[in-house]
């Protein structure tokens, strides 16, 4: 069906006539009189009364008009994504965040990256860092933020952007709170940390030999270890924002209460897109 017969009937319906229809579209208002026409024939169906001085529409019209006005809009949506596949601007950008990493900052470069490109769907998954290495190997993802150096693949482009300081913490009535802890100190205490959904550890955070207690958020790590129920490694500047619930603990372990790399990762495997780039370098310039 022409879409310019559907646009002549969306326009008359909104402007109220079909000459105001016609300099709209740009065309004669015989030519918008002579494409409603036709469209009615197509349809068998009057979508306008003309009885009157101003065509109106009918109850078949107006049952139709958003159908209509959908269509123009889909019509729209589809000239504008092949415009933008065709200046190498791809239709989808999945970017994965370790929740550590999850910042104001990022929140509001993700509000401009859909200013930028309103026709790009952007899929932000908050996940622990080992499940964003686990999709990015299957090139699931195009863009992970993560924390730890993971990689030495040659299909895998790593780039450190800056440090995120750590600290372990216990409650402040654990027996942990008055010693200098190291590994051996920390056994048979349980630990509790993020919860991986493919059941991953995380090789910088999680210590071998200790029984863990795994959980979502980071809230409830900081009230089950508020509640003396294990220790555990948080971004330092959260253990300090709640410094009145929880110890912070003087470490020994040189891997972890301490700095991990904050590494922007991509699959050498995927091509890049204009809007997977412009995230990569924004992404960069905020550390």
């Amino acid at each position: 069906m022409n879409t310019e017969k559907i646009r002549a009937f969306v326009y008359a319906a909104e402007c109220g006539s079909f000459s105001a229809a016609a300099k709209k579209q740009g065309k004669a208002q015989s030519w918008v009189s002579n494409a409603i026409a036709d469209l009615e024939i197509d349809l068998n169906l009057s979508l306008f009364d003309r009885s009157e001085y101003k065509p109106k529409l009918t109850s078949e019209g107006a049952t139709l008009l958003f159908h209509a006005q959908s269509l123009l809009a889909a019509e729209s949506t589809l000239i504008s994504h092949a415009e933008h596949l065709a200046q190498g601007i791809e239709d989808r950008v999945v970017f994965a965040i370790d929740d550590w990493l999850v910042t104001p900052e990022i929140r509001a470069l993700i509000v401009e990256f859909q200013n930028q490109f309103p026709s790009v769907e952007l899929i932000v998954r908050q996940l622990m860092t080992q499940d964003i290495v686990q999709l990015i190997e299957s090139n699931e993802i195009d863009i992970g933020l993560a924390t730890g150096r993971w990689f030495f693949d040659k299909n895998v482009r790593f780039r450190t952007l800056s440090y995120i300081e750590t600290s372990l913490i216990c409650s402040k009535n654990s027996e942990l709170r008055n010693i200098v802890v190291g590994h051996a100190d920390l056994v048979g205490h349980k630990q509790v940390s993020r919860t991986s959904i493919y059941n991953l550890p995380h090789k910088y955070l999680d210590l071998p030999d200790v029984e863990k207690v795994n959980v979502s958020d980071m809230e409830s790590v900081i009230v089950l270890v508020e509640n003396d129920i294990g220790w555990a490694v948080i971004p330092k500047k959260v253990a300090e924002l709640n410094q009145s619930r929880i110890h912070i603990l003087d470490s020994e372990i040189s891997d972890k209460g301490h700095l991990l790399r904050i590494e922007l990762i991509t699959s050498e495997l995927k091509t890049n897109g204009i809007a997977t780039e412009w995230l990569k370098k924004n992404l960069a310039e905020l550390y």
